[in-house]
């Protein structure tokens, strides 16, 4: 059976873990997979999103059969009737912790908890020089404050230029600390902050690997892999006290 996987970013080792995992057993188990940027201009018969309810709202009227697993990162607040006729043209929905599937609850009963999981042999560490004391994983690509807020940011910049720290940290960090202060701040050089800071194409596993902690300070990030992540290469990890990391 040939499917067509929509996913927010085509998936690579470290962000789009998620996606990419999926994607591996659809092909083990014999589905011919098909992997698309997420487009609402796309027209198929059947189709599984993966990625957040955004993904769901541009390829609800796309796809005549559409399955979907939804990573939900906060509480639904905004175009909750949208979101509602989403879900009801959605076959089949799963999410990957019982605190973004308590979220979607308000629009269905039927909603499954299916932890997603990473891939363990992936993170291992060939070379465990501690090189930094800290790695700081932020996604990227985002453009406004909230998210920057959200992915705790702020937290960062705070620890970062209070503490005489060696960190590496991964370009979403760099971005997203620009579009938080701005570019016409001085009393903070964003650029300085980090003293390595990964490509935003680069393995972040080398920022696991190179690391004594990760410190993950998201308020309300859904996701939960870094951490796992890091987990899975011998960094220990400081992470904020919320009800999805502590669940994964």
């Amino acid at each position: 059976m040939r499917l067509t996987v929509f996913a927010n970013a085509i998936p690579h080792l470290g962000f789009g873990t998620v996606a990419w995992t999926i994607v591996r057993w659809l092909k083990r188990y014999g589905y011919d997979v098909e992997l698309k940027p997420v487009d609402s201009r796309y027209r198929r018969d059947v189709g599984l999103v993966i990625g957040d309810l955004g993904t769901i709202l541009a390829l609800g009227n796309s796809v005549d059969r559409l399955y979907a697993y939804v990573v939900v990162e906060g509480p639904i607040t905004r175009l909750v009737d949208d979101v509602e006729r989403a879900l009801n043209n959605v076959v089949g929905l799963a999410t990957p912790s019982r605190f973004s599937a308590s979220e979607l609850a308000r629009f269905r009963r039927d909603v499954m908890v299916i932890p997603h999981g990473i891939e363990l042999d992936k993170f291992k560490c060939s070379n465990t020089s501690k090189k930094y004391d800290v790695a700081i994983v932020v996604s990227y690509p985002h453009h406004n404050k909230a998210i920057a807020l959200r992915k705790g940011v702020d937290y960062y910049i705070s620890v970062l230029s209070t503490m005489n720290l060696r960190s590496i940290a991964t370009y979403g960090f760099v971005h997203l600390a620009n579009v938080l202060l701005g570019k016409r701040r001085t009393d903070v050089k964003v650029e300085s902050l980090p003293t390595a800071i990964l490509p935003p194409n680069g393995d972040v596993k080398l920022a696991y690997c190179y690391s004594k902690i990760l410190l993950w300070l998201s308020r309300v990030e859904g996701f939960g892999l870094p951490p796992l992540e890091a987990m899975a290469s011998g960094t220990p990890v400081i992470y904020t006290d919320a009800p999805a990391h502590n669940e994964h």
